[in-house]
């Protein structure tokens, strides 16, 4: 039996079946007469999920909305997403990834195919929600619960950004691991949970599913990120969150400090008192660099329960 078959069967042909109505086709034979090929949308997916922009694209995805959409429909970026989706799902059984984070990336691409009308904002190609989609949708990214992970390297600038300490400290740790990249990177997760809640279950779990690729990739060097949740700052003021510095240093992890957070890093979302204490100029959370080797992830991960199939 191939690998998730049991919930990947049923989620390819409803996409099949939305890919075959004159909705979604409708965009696509525009893009196909404009020459904009299969080949150079799922570029162009790749081009706003790493980007974040793909200017030369923006105005023919714009008439295709004019042509295709009403105002309460996204179908130009649906044919986008379950397009690539299509191709990504005879691809998911093979990845090195644990059931789980199968099932969230085959959530994504049922959304795609039906997404509730109060969902729709998310699917429209300038907002960071789609994105991330595209990532999910060409495996450039991978829904693991609280956390998505993504395969990136160091930047070296961020040498520039730490201390001298801890700019000599990260250079032996690097070359102790053998280089730069490449690392797998976390970021929060884009979901249709209209409320959510940041504990220590769920991060643990989030953190088991990346763990578990560590695992099956022999390459990858470890877990690499870059987040204001991990800031003394954010501990001090909003103390649930102290387990995330705990997690990391306890077990073999470091921190780095990478200078001042801007305020759409996001850490005036889902807490009024933050955003109070920020507005107050009580609260100045930094961004703060995580660097979890390889060895060490594994080490912790083995001693949690389910790690075999978290």
């Amino acid at each position: 039996m191939v690998r998730f078959a049991e919930f990947l069967n049923p989620v390819r042909e409803r996409l099949q079946t939305v890919f075959a109505g004159q909705n979604i086709s409708a965009p696509l034979r525009f893009f196909d007469s404009q020459g904009f090929s299969q080949e150079a949308r799922r570029t162009f997916l790749w081009c706003l999920w790493r980007h974040g922009r793909a200017p030369q694209q923006s105005a023919l995805l714009a008439e295709a909305r004019r042509l295709c959409d009403s105002e309460n429909t996204r179908f130009t970026e649906q044919a986008l997403l379950i397009e690539a989706s299509l191709v990504s799902i005879e691809r998911l059984p093979g990845m090195p990834i644990p059931e789980s984070v199968a099932r969230f990336t085959a959530a994504d691409y049922d959304f795609f195919a039906a997404p509730p009308p109060h969902w729709l904002f998310q699917l429209n190609f300038e907002e960071y929600s789609f994105h991330a989609y595209a990532g999910v949708a060409i495996l450039k990214r991978f829904p693991a619960g609280i956390f998505s992970w993504e395969v990136s390297g160091f930047p070296r600038s961020w040498f520039f950004r730490v201390s001298l300490r801890d700019a000599l400290a990260l250079a032996a740790r690097f070359a102790g691991l053998g280089g730069f990249s490449p690392f797998l990177f976390p970021h929060m997760t884009v979901d249709r949970r209209s409320v959510r809640f940041m504990t220590l279950p769920e991060v643990r779990r989030a953190f088991l599913r990346i763990a578990w690729t560590l695992a099956h990739s022999p390459k990858l060097k470890g877990i690499l990120a870059n987040s204001w949740l991990y800031s003394t700052e954010t501990a001090r003021v909003s103390p649930h969150l102290a387990f995330l510095r705990a997690l990391v240093l306890d077990n073999g992890g470091c921190l780095c400090d990478l200078g001042a957070a801007p305020a759409s890093a996001g850490f005036l979302a889902g807490d009024a008192r933050r955003a109070e204490l920020y507005e107050q100029g009580e609260y100045h959370p930094r961004n703060t660099m995580v660097l979890w080797p390889r060895e060490a992830v594994l080490s912790w991960a083995a001693s949690q329960p389910r790690f075999d199939n978290p």
